[in-house]
């Protein structure tokens, strides 16, 4: 897991192409402005599927897995706790 700032680019400077297209995305983006859906920025590689939803208890959640994609969270308003195990 990677933890960091769009304005901070010391935590992405070393991200591929890619993903720094990602980040470039949401830094020139107004994603307040964006209604919920996905959308396409290089096909079949990159996309941003903006979502809106309530929290619940940490409790009733279960991991994610990942298997054929990298998975960047953007979160735009609110607050989110993110458990990771090492």
């Amino acid at each position: 897991m990677i933890f960091g700032n769009v304005h901070q680019p010391q935590t992405y400077n070393y991200f591929p192409p890619i993903l720094k297209q990602a980040v470039t995305y949401f830094k020139q983006t107004n994603m307040l402005d964006i209604p919920v859906g996905r959308y396409e920025l290089e096909k079949n590689l990159l996309y941003v599927n903006v979502m809106e939803f309530d929290t619940g208890l940490a409790e009733q959640k279960q991991a994610e897995v990942h298997k054929e994609y990298i998975d960047i969270q953007f979160l735009i308003s609110g607050e989110e706790r993110i458990f990771f195990w090492a």
